[in-house]
């Protein structure tokens, strides 16, 4: 987390790689600054992942894959038959349902 370098630079002492909380230091503002600036921006983007989860949830379960049916392997004959059509538009729903799958009823948590 880069507040946390931030302070931690501007509390070490200069053994350590910091400049030990000396005001007149070069980067003691700058550290301060980042450090301050660097933790309430990091929570106010915790806060926003929180409160924005429900929204996101509630649009995730208005999402549908797109699906693509194909047509049964066999094809109609030039001329069919009422039973024939009614038959291999059932075949054609029937596909279609496994490839594709009602997902009114799944539910996203």
């Amino acid at each position: 987390m880069p507040p946390l370098a931030a302070g931690l630079h501007g509390w070490l002492p200069v053994a350590n790689g910091g400049v030990a909380g000396v005001v007149t230091s070069v980067y003691y503002y700058n550290d301060m600054f980042l450090f301050g600036m660097g933790t309430v921006l990091w929570f106010i983007h915790a806060a926003s992942h929180v409160l924005f989860v429900p929204r996101f949830v509630a649009y995730s379960t208005t999402l549908k894959p797109e699906c693509h049916c194909n047509p049964p392997p066999e094809p109609l004959p030039k001329f069919p038959t009422a039973k024939q059509i009614e038959k291999y538009e059932e075949d054609s729903k029937d596909q279609c349902d496994e490839k594709c799958p009602d997902l009114s009823k799944c539910r996203f948590k």
